[in-house]
């Protein structure tokens, strides 16, 4: 059954390889000498490029991604390798916003109501059982504006007693309407809206709109930082450099590397982390050499393409396979 959807899938990734192949050849390994305001126009195409430039980057405006536990928002302006000790009273203003995707800390305990998120295994001719379940809890003394989810557990095991009893709960700050997003593995499949209305019965009152949730797991802990964003002076905001910890404490006055346009909605959350306006497209300058960036390109276009041919080439043995006996069972008829 899965021989012919195989081979196509296979054939489309060939495809795309060449495809990719086509769109950005190689780059050349001489270093196209631009000024900032020549970086920022060559921002419109779409077309990567090796360049060299005199400018300077803002190295105390860094933006860091929140990486893999959070995908909104995914960037934030604080170092993603520390733990952010938050108040309650710091619901009351937006200025908690700015640890949307870290991890923070709060000292308090939770509700003495608490909600459980069943998965439910419901087969045929089977009676339904339990296979986990995820604790939804408010945060005592936030009226209902921090709220604190679980990683899914065993139902009624020590890890979900351990968690309800807890009297600091810890995990990344993010908005309540985003956790489907934010928790796909496992898939959260939970309807936001009956939370919502079944929390409302239960405590008596609304859930604000501007909610926030902790995800709250034992196992998540801060991610070390890896590299980070910062804007490149006099570029109107367009331009990005892509630095790490070790190249950031000596940035050359003359940047040297790959350039890659983007659309903004790639980077979103750059306006939020920045808290400015920023153009359709912009640019990040990566401090590699053309060369690196060339064997980057070629090996992830081989994996495309020996992925595709694999898938290609057992769909196209099943489809043979099935030729074959059924030319068989002809041959008898």
């Amino acid at each position: 059954m899965i021989r012919w959807p195989l081979f196509i899938i296979g054939l489309g990734l060939i495809v795309c390889a060449f495809v990719a192949k086509v769109r950005q050849p190689p780059l050349a390994t001489a270093a196209r000498r631009v000024t900032v305001a020549e970086a920022v126009a060559l921002v419109r195409d779409s077309a990567k490029c090796f360049v060299e430039l005199e400018a300077r980057v803002a190295t105390d405006r860094k933006i860091y991604s929140t990486g893999d536990e959070v995908s909104k928002p995914g960037f934030t302006i604080n170092p993603p390798d520390q733990v952010y000790a938050i108040k309650l009273s710091d619901l009351e203003s937006v200025e908690v916003e700015k640890y949307l995707g870290n991890m923070v800390r709060v000292e308090a305990g939770r509700e003495s109501l608490y909600l459980r998120l069943q998965m439910v295994r419901d087969r045929a001719f089977e009676e339904k059982q339990v296979m986990s379940e995820r604790l939804l809890a408010s945060i005592q003394g936030s009226s209902l504006r921090l709220w604190a989810l679980s990683d899914a557990l065993p139902s009624d095991g020590p890890e979900a007693k351990r968690w309800l009893s807890q009297q600091q709960f810890q995990g990344y700050l993010t908005r309540w309407k985003d956790v489907h997003a934010n928790r796909s593995r496992p898939k959260f499949s939970h309807d936001l809206q009956k939370i919502y209305q079944f929390a409302e019965k239960e405590y008596g009152r609304p859930v604000p709109d501007n909610a926030y949730l902790l995800l709250s797991d034992s196992k998540s802990f801060p991610q070390p930082v890896s590299y980070f964003y910062c804007p490149v002076r006099d570029s109107q905001e367009t331009l990005f450099c892509e630095l790490t910890s070790v190249t950031a404490t000596n940035v050359p006055t003359v940047l040297r590397g790959v350039l890659e346009p983007s659309k903004l909605e790639l980077y979103q959350d750059f306006e939020k982390a920045l808290r400015t306006k920023l153009p359709a497209r912009i640019g990040i300058l990566s401090l590699e050499s053309a060369e690196s960036f060339n064997q980057r390109a070629a090996s992830k276009l081989r994996e495309v393409f020996a992925t595709g041919a694999g898938l290609a080439l057992i769909g196209l043995i099943g489809i043979a396979w099935k030729a074959v006996r059924r030319s068989r069972q002809r041959a008898k008829g």
